[in-house]
């Protein structure tokens, strides 16, 4: 098996804390009229302003990791990319795993640290 390090694209996403993952799909996520006959993509405009505080992505962010094959992407335009959401899914799932592990260090090394 092929050891892979983790693509440049998600260590960038991993710079800023995440909360847990339950908490970031509890908000209504906008869909756009297009991609109403298939509501399993999510479509990522130039024009949004997303961010890990809304439990979603920047476009520009959807791109690199599309260019790190971490997501495939149905359609992209220079305006809009859309992304099967069970890949945004795993990936708010590994962002949110991580950052609740370092949390449990950070508090682990308090313990023991005079």
């Amino acid at each position: 098996m092929e050891k892979k390090t983790i693509p440049d694209s998600v260590l960038a996403l991993l710079k800023e804390p995440w909360e847990p993952c339950e908490d970031i799909f509890s908000r209504t996520l906008e869909r756009r009229p297009h991609v109403a006959v298939d509501p399993s993509y999510y479509c990522y405009y130039s024009d949004d302003s997303f961010s890990t505080e809304t439990g979603v992505f920047q476009k520009s962010e959807v791109d690199k990791l599309a260019q790190d094959h971490m997501l495939i992407t149905k359609s992209s335009t220079e305006d809009c990319v859309t992304v099967h959401e069970q890949e945004i899914h795993a990936l708010t799932d590994f962002c949110s795993e991580v950052w609740d592990a370092w949390r449990k260090l950070e508090s682990r090394m308090k313990q023991v640290r005079p």
